[in-house]
Order: structure tokens, then C-alpha cells, then sequence
């Protein structure tokens, strides 16, 4: 397997690109569940993103409407930015026929954060307004395409990783990993010749 997931990424010099997401939560399940050793939270909901002239997805089509279904956190982050591993991952999973979708933002320590802290305190009543905002804000993402990082590893995963970090407190951190734990992460994979892209939504 060459295409695999997660990799150090270098934010530096990628080739710019345009496009634009729209997330839409329609309704959360409200559960904290473990699923593969991670905290996950399943969503009904969708995902627009412009997707026109990517492999795998309509070639005709400006857009595509994904199904935003779970998201799931990892701790340490599984990414690296510039050889440096955050203290938490998160992934938003949508899919389009056999498409994957993967957002991911990589929490930095800093100031408190009122997402994590309603995760920390199970109320998950809100917790879809401040995804959408999230995704929905001016961002840019470092663009690649990779694999699942739980089994099976399935490639062909398109990655889209925020270049800015949200922030969370270092009791947030110690509290997350006390209640849902710690060590997560898959071990970084070989890049090979894998364009990373930069997006600008």
C-alpha cells in the first residue's frame, strides 16, 4: 500500500487551489460512542464541496453533495504540520457513492474551548451549530489524497487538513484524555511522491 494516511505535511510551499465546503447538519445522534479506540459522535447531514474536475467524483458536476455521517477524535493528532505532532485530531467522515471525505483539524494548546468543553460535559444539544461554523469560516486546507487511518485502511481518502488551529486548554487536553484516552494514533506514513495541494475556501 503506497497511499496511506496520516503523513507529516509541509505548509509552507504547496501549489494553491479554490473551491469552497458547506456543511449542513441535519441531526446528531446524540451518543458518545468508542469506535476503533476513538471517541466518535455519529451525524446525518451534508457536506457541499467543490469538487469539479477531481478524480472520482462527477467531471461534469461543479459540486458534489457528500453525506456528512460521524466524527471521531484522535489524541495525539495523528498529522503532522512541519514534523509537528498537536496534542488532539479531529475528523469530519463524508461520503459520496464510494468517495470519501475526510476534514481534519489538529487542536493546539492555548485558551479553553467551548466544543471540547460541551464533548467534555456530554451536551451535544449545540454541538452541530459550532461544527457548521467551523467548517463554514473562511479557512485553508492542505489538500491530499491518502487512506482511512483505521482498519481497513482504505485508499483513495481525500484529506482535506485545516492549516489553522483551533485552540483548547491544557486542562481540556489532560480532561479528554482522562475520560476518552490517550494514544490513539496511527504512526506516520511514507508521502512518497504525493502532491499536497493547498485550498483556499
Amino acid at each position: 500500500m503506497s497511499g496511506q494516511s496520516p503523513i507529516d505535511l509541509d505548509a509552507r510551499y504547496p501549489s494553491q487551489t479554490t473551491g469552497n465546503l458547506k456543511l449542513n447538519i441535519t441531526d446528531i445522534v446524540r451518543e458518545r460512542k468508542i469506535v476503533n479506540d476513538a471517541l466518535q459522535i455519529d451525524c446525518e447531514g451534508t457536506l457541499i464541496f467543490r469538487t469539479r474536475g477531481m478524480e472520482g467524483f462527477d467531471k461534469e458536476a461543479e459540486t458534489s453533495e457528500l453525506q456528512f455521517q460521524q466524527f471521531h477524535f484522535h489524541s495525539p493528532s495523528e498529522h503532522t504540520l512541519n514534523g509537528k505532532r498537536y496534542p488532539l485530531e479531529m475528523h469530519l467522515v463524508s461520503t459520496w457513492k464510494d468517495e470519501i471525505v475526510v476534514i481534519a483539524f489538529l487542536f493546539s494548546e492555548g485558551v479553553k474551548n467551548r466544543f471540547i468543553q460541551a464533548l467534555l460535559d456530554g451536551d451535544l444539544v449545540e454541538i452541530d451549530h459550532e461544527l457548521e461554523k467551523k467548517v463554514n469560516t473562511q479557512h485553508k486546507y492542505l489538500y491530499y489524497i491518502g487512506s482511512l487511518t483505521t482498519p481497513p485502511y482504505t485508499e483513495g481518502v481525500h484529506w482535506l487538513v485545516s492549516a489553522r488551529q483551533p485552540q483548547l486548554s491544557k486542562e481540556q487536553i489532560e480532561s479528554f484524555r482522562e475520560v476518552f484516552g490517550w494514544g490513539n494514533f496511527r504512526e506516520l506514513q511514507d508521502k512518497g511522491n504525493r502532491e499536497v495541494r493547498q485550498l483556499i475556501v
